[in-house]
């Protein structure tokens, strides 16, 4: 699960850097006559944290589940935010791409960062020794 973590963060940071490209150059920000400026996208994630995790920890609580079935689960949700984007050229008009595009990737990779950061952060507290449990949690 150690290399799963690793390889999901890898593709969850890419959200303030290479998808905050991907929306300067290719997507329409354009919304009722007012564009909106790239670097306001990122506020989508917490906005979605925020949203879905009262719905996911219910969902987590009525079908209990393994760690690594959540983890699963998590790494699948950050796949189809990236397949949205790859996705989202099929409706790209004269090279740009709807934002709504970009708002349901936002919603999956915060949806996945609920069941990799969060469980992987509960494992850590509940497999590590005491004694080390606040530096293994910091690493």
């Amino acid at each position: 699960m150690i290399i799963q973590a690793v390889v999901f963060f890898s593709l969850y940071f890419q959200m303030p850097t290479s998808i905050a490209l991907f929306i300067k150059h290719n997507v329409d920000r354009t919304l009722f006559g007012f564009e909106i400026p790239y670097s306001s996208y990122v506020l989508l994630n917490p906005l979605f944290i925020a949203l879905l995790t009262p719905l996911l920890m219910y969902l987590f609580k009525k079908f209990p589940s393994t760690h690594a079935t959540k983890f699963t689960i998590g790494m699948f949700l950050c796949s189809l935010a990236f397949f949205t984007l790859y996705a989202s050229k099929i409706s790209a008009v004269a090279g740009f791409t709807s934002s709504w595009w970009l708002v349901l990737s936002y919603a999956l990779q915060s949806a996945s960062e609920i069941c990799i950061a969060a469980i992987g952060l509960a494992m850590i507290t509940q497999l590590s020794p005491i004694s080390i449990s606040g530096t293994a949690t910091g690493v």
